[in-house]
């Protein structure tokens, strides 16, 4: 049921912070409290109907001794003004993906029968106008290898396609298999494969990308063996309507600490640009399935941390940057006299890395380092980086921008190794950042940058909700704070 907004006018003291224009809209006061710590709870934006942005918390409650399956609260704006929230969703969801369809939104879940074994993946659609549930689409089944089905899911960056891949029995053979299938922007499918791996070793789905055009890639990370010791290679198979493809990348240093991969678009079709990181650098390589093979692009040095790639950056114009970040998790425990143990998750993000690539020549345009700071620490474990963590990344006019919350404090040239917190006390002392700024860096194709800050939480009050931002259909930055029952959004145009 739709609920009424109480408007509140306590934001005069925030117009006007800077020389960057922010034009705020009016703070709306809610009936459940945003992103409850005793809760896991996360969320982001997931699109527009006719102009109108919607947003989809996550909340999976508190049940006794566990956690009930996740629930949904959508949110909708029209531009710097929330316009409604729904209470939480009466379905309870083994959830896939959460969006728009259309003109309704779409929670992609699943549902296993304990007797046969056999998982359905389906649609419920609400109406967005009072976020009640229309119906609920079959889209598939399968049965799945294991109690708990592996399902991931992927998304092409135009919306036009869909992808689920899961673990489970091919019905043509029984035995089992990888299942992939693709769907259309009207959810119809598109194609199915059973894909089989006929290498050798102990293979593992790291990654998956979906072309604009519905092409599938997967990455496969290839072990030595089941303990997972030695890594030999990577693998990339490029699965469409009616073919497959294959391409390896053997590994020179089998004994790599490997902290991440993704895989994005290169230049023309069927190319694609991977990157990974690992304990001791940073390297970057097309995959061409045209021809066949591998070509290096890049390998850097990184000093020591857990360095992410948080995006591949397509700038429009033949280039692309890579957004690497220097952040982690650290989990702490603390027994109490009775014998209970605390758990808290403190979450750190640091410096970003930034390596701008040109397709045409397959070479490095720029190399920037930029110092961050900004740490959170929650009760419970989230898997996605949370709602005030990651940040917001977008190509405009061939200039990379990032919007992102830091310590008011942050040095952007003090990047350097010891960013990585160290020793159990000091770690379980750490506390959140305070007040934190929120800034934007704008880097243009040589890689020079600009560092602004939009508005500072010490005077807004709210925090801001960077996996909400977003650039809305008429070309508006959208700029969400909020906190506890307290929600305002921001708007800059381009």
């Amino acid at each position: 049921m739709k609920r009424v907004l109480l408007i509140i006018s306590c934001f005069v003291p925030i117009l006007g912070l800077s020389a960057q224009s922010v034009n705020w809209g009016t703070q709306a006061k809610l009936k459940t409290k945003l992103f409850p710590m005793n809760w896991i709870a996360n969320g982001g934006y997931i699109g527009s109907i006719n102009g109108t942005s919607y947003y989809a918390e996550n909340v999976n409650r508190a049940k006794l001794l566990t956690f009930e399956d996740t629930r949904y609260i959508f949110f909708a704006s029209d531009g710097n003004k929330l316009i409604s929230e729904s209470n939480p969703t009466e379905s309870q969801y083994e959830d896939i993906s959460v969006g728009v369809w259309g003109e309704q939104i779409y929670v992609a879940h699943s549902t296993t029968a304990k007797k046969s074994g056999k998982t359905d993946v389906k649609l419920d659609l609400y109406n967005p106008n009072n976020f009640k549930k229309v119906k609920t689409m079959e889209l598939f089944s399968f049965v799945a290898l294991d109690k708990e089905p592996y399902i991931d899911f992927a998304k092409s960056e135009n919306g036009n396609f869909s992808a689920f891949v899961m673990s489970g029995i091919n019905p043509s053979t029984g035995e089992g298999t990888l299942i992939i299938k693709c769907f259309n922007k009207e959810f119809n499918e598109a194609w199915t494969h059973y894909y089989d791996y006929n290498g050798s070793g102990y293979p593992e789905v790291r990654n998956l990308f979906l072309s604009d055009a519905g092409e599938l890639v997967l990455s496969v990370t290839v072990y030595e063996n089941k303990r997972k010791t030695k890594l030999t290679s990577f693998d990339f198979v490029e699965l469409s309507t009616s073919d497959s493809k294959f391409v390896s990348f053997p590994l020179k240093s089998q004994k790599m600490e490997l902290l991440d991969l993704k895989v994005g678009s290169y230049g023309a079709p069927h190319q694609y640009l991977c990157v990974y990181a690992e304990n001791e650098s940073m390297v970057g390589f097309k995959v061409d399935f045209n021809e066949g093979g591998i070509d290096p692009i890049f390998t850097k040095q990184a000093y020591d941390g857990e360095w992410k790639i948080d995006q591949i950056l397509n700038l429009g114009n033949g280039k692309y940057t890579v957004a690497f970040q220097n952040r982690g998790l650290i989990k702490i425990e603390v027994r109490q006299s009775n014998g209970m143990i605390d758990r808290t998750f403190f979450y750190w993000n640091r410096s970003f890395r930034l390596i701008g690539v040109d397709s045409e020549t397959n070479k490095i345009t720029y190399d920037q380092t930029i110092g961050r700071k900004y740490n959170v620490k929650l009760a419970q474990y989230v898997y996605e980086p949370y709602v005030s963590v990651a940040p917001y990344y977008f190509a405009k006019d061939g200039k990379v921008h990032i919007v992102y919350n830091t310590d008011r404090e942050t040095k952007e040239k003090e990047c350097n190794k010891h960013e990585r917190p160290s020793g159990s006390i000091r770690v379980s002392l750490a506390m959140n950042t305070k007040k934190p700024a929120t800034k934007m860096i704008v880097i243009d194709e040589d890689g020079d940058y600009t560092v602004k800050t939009l508005f500072d939480e010490k005077q807004t009050k709210l925090t801001f909700l960077s996996r909400f931002c977003h650039l809305n259909d008429q070309d508006e930055l959208i700029l969400p704070i909020g906190k506890k029952k307290k929600m305002m959004f921001g708007k800059m145009k381009f």
